[in-house]
């Protein structure tokens, strides 16, 4: 109880003392990766993703703390010469230990159990499944054991004790699921597509009983509708997915995301697509505040290898509505829990990013509730808001926004006062600018989130002076 104690005073503290802002990278000799991050009861923060950097030859899981500042406190591996170990999504258990979830080798489940130092107490492998890619989705059950998925062709999804000892283990033949999350009456809802009849993916969702039997299955039929690959239950007992969506239509338009809401049964509410590339997380904001949604966005540069993407950290209201959107270089992998929104009402954001001679760096990003941050002195290239020309900045009655190019259109600007509140203010559009009337509104600091029609977002702050 002692412990307890501290630990949660360290964070309360650390709460009401203000947020801490930066932009971190992580620089090793080879190739590393960062696929998840938490915020332990302790107000540290814990990334877990795949290095090369130990033995250079071979992948091993990484594990990096570090405190509210960013700077490191530990930084460790785990896994064997000559032996491939991944890391996918990550977890802090109820006993005060934390889980992380992936593969190892081609297709072998593989899960880890480690202590607050990041020393391994249990590490638990599962025999191979033909074209299947590991665990994911790992969590702890309301009896204290844990769950996780392995998606492929032929899904399974397991619970353990804490031991590793399998209690149960149930197959889907017939769709491919990424994410599984525990349901309020300790059943399982499982997130993933299936392949129509058509030839095309649908999305489905499963939601099963406590043995993992089958209550109901969803889909969607809509061509667009492809992949779910992260999911929450809200407090009304419904649902809100978010997947990858693709329209046969859309030939030159970027990756995009949907989000659905549902109502218990699977029944939808409504639907949001969103041009922010692929999803790989969506976490519920504190006080039923809204949602928080990681993105990867595939940009293509010509060449031989046009592998750029873009990081895309978006906040979304209760409807779907978006708040603001961050765009960074570097991408994630696919699946993992890569975003979390902290104790002081902030945001975690992990990944990775090229520049590093020898590969890649993992990077951590802490965001304010508006999605600013600070750099470090190590910047990154990405489209910033110097690119829009604000002005006159301070302002009294009129401001005004242009980009550069009179051949981008400004389709959406949003401002914000200091305390996060959506203001509603007067616009005048033209082309690539637009002016806001700022009459009657107090002097002070406010932001900005302003979205191009081609979907570029921009965010900065400006002046009102008396």
């Amino acid at each position: 109880m002692k412990v307890f104690l501290t630990s949660a005073l360290v964070l309360l503290a650390s709460c009401i003392f203000g947020q801490q802002l930066f932009y971190k990278t992580f620089p090793k000799p080879d190739w590393d990766y960062a696929d998840a991050v938490i915020e332990r009861s302790d107000g540290n923060y814990l990334m877990a993703g795949s290095s090369r950097s130990q033995h250079g030859t071979d992948y091993d899981i990484s594990l990096i703390l570090v405190d509210s500042l960013g700077n490191t406190i530990w930084d460790k591996y785990i896994g064997l010469p000559d032996s491939m170990e991944f890391a996918y999504s990550l977890i802090e258990t109820s006993d005060g230990n934390y889980m992380v979830s992936g593969r190892i080798g081609m297709y072998f489940p593989y899960l880890v159990i480690f202590d607050a130092n990041g020393d391994p107490i249990r590490d638990i492998r599962y025999p191979e499944v033909d074209q299947s890619y590991g665990a994911y989705s790992v969590g702890e059950t309301a009896g204290n054991n844990y769950y996780f998925i392995q998606p492929g062709p032929v899904s399974t999804f397991y619970v353990i004790n804490p031991l590793g000892d399998i209690i149960l283990s149930k197959s889907y033949d017939y769709a491919y699921c990424n994410a599984v999350i525990q349901t309020s009456d300790m059943g399982y809802m499982l997130t993933g597509h299936v392949e129509s009849q058509y030839g095309h993916n649908e999305y489905v969702m499963i939601r099963t009983d406590t043995n993992g039997d089958t209550l109901w299955t969803k889909k969607l039929g809509d061509e667009g509708f492809i992949d779910g690959i992260s999911q929450l239950q809200l407090e009304d007992e419904g649902f809100i997915v978010a997947g990858s969506y693709n329209d046969p239509d859309w030939i030159d338009e970027p990756e995009a995301a949907f989000l659905l809401r549902t109502d218990s049964y699977g029944d939808t509410l409504w639907t949001r697509n969103y041009w922010i590339g692929t999803p790989v997380c969506i976490k519920e904001c504190r006080f039923n505040s809204g949602y928080i949604l990681s993105s990867r966005m595939y940009v293509s540069i010509g060449g031989i290898y046009p592998d750029e993407y873009y990081l895309f950290i978006t906040r979304l209201d209760t409807l779907g509505n978006i708040l603001w959107s961050r765009q960074f270089e570097g991408y994630t992998f696919d699946f993992g829990n890569n975003v979390t929104q902290t104790c002081d009402g902030g945001f975690l954001l992990t990944g990775h990013i090229e520049g590093n001679p020898a590969g890649t760096d993992a990077i951590l990003i802490k965001l304010d509730s508006l999605g600013d941050y600070i750099l470090s002195a190590k910047e990154i290239d990405f489209p910033a808001s110097s690119e829009i020309l604000t002005y006159p900045n301070p302002a009294k009655d009129f401001l005004n926004f242009r980009l550069p190019y009179p051949d981008i259109k400004i389709k959406e600007l949003r401002i914000f006062n200091i305390s996060g509140q959506e203001i509603n203010i007067r616009q005048v559009a033209s082309g690539n600018v637009t002016a806001i009337n700022l009459s009657g509104h107090a002097p002070g600091i406010y932001f900005y989130c302003l979205t191009t029609r081609n979907n570029r977002f921009f965010k900065g702050k400006f002046v009102i002076s008396n």
